[in-house]
């Protein structure tokens, strides 16, 4: 099976601590909601769906998917995920000394990035 992107429109938020660090939060996936992909062609995510990743690996934050532009790991701390019966809710600790990742976070405070997407290789389809 090929691996495919999903993108999710969600909530996500900015928020600053009085120490400094910078967050950008939110559901990066929800459960049992129909997400078009093209005309006539929807997906949902089923409850569990990330359980064995998140028990597993060592799982990356990235800008449009560029292995180059890691925002946080689970493996360092940076990234936080877990679920809960809505969906996929994770945080990435913004790095302050990279400007790369303060863009992202000023994109996300502005609204222009409102939702992310994951990639992920299918282990069961159907067709309707």
């Amino acid at each position: 099976m090929n691996e495919r992107t999903s993108y999710q429109a969600s909530k996500l938020t900015v928020r600053a601590e009085q120490s400094g660090e910078k967050y950008i939060e939110g559901y990066f996936a929800v459960f049992e909601q129909e997400t078009a992909l093209y005309e006539g062609c929807f997906e949902k995510i089923a409850r569990g769906a990330f359980d064995d990743a998140l028990k597993s690996n060592d799982i990356r934050c990235l800008f449009n998917h560029d292995t180059g532009y890691v925002l946080g790991r689970t493996g360092s701390g940076t990234l936080e995920l877990k679920t809960d019966a809505h969906g996929l809710w994770g945080r990435v600790k913004i790095n302050q000394n990279d400007p790369q990742a303060l863009a992202v976070y000023a994109r996300v405070e502005r609204g222009d990035i409102s939702g992310c997407s994951f990639g992920f290789t299918p282990v069961l389809e159907s067709y309707e």
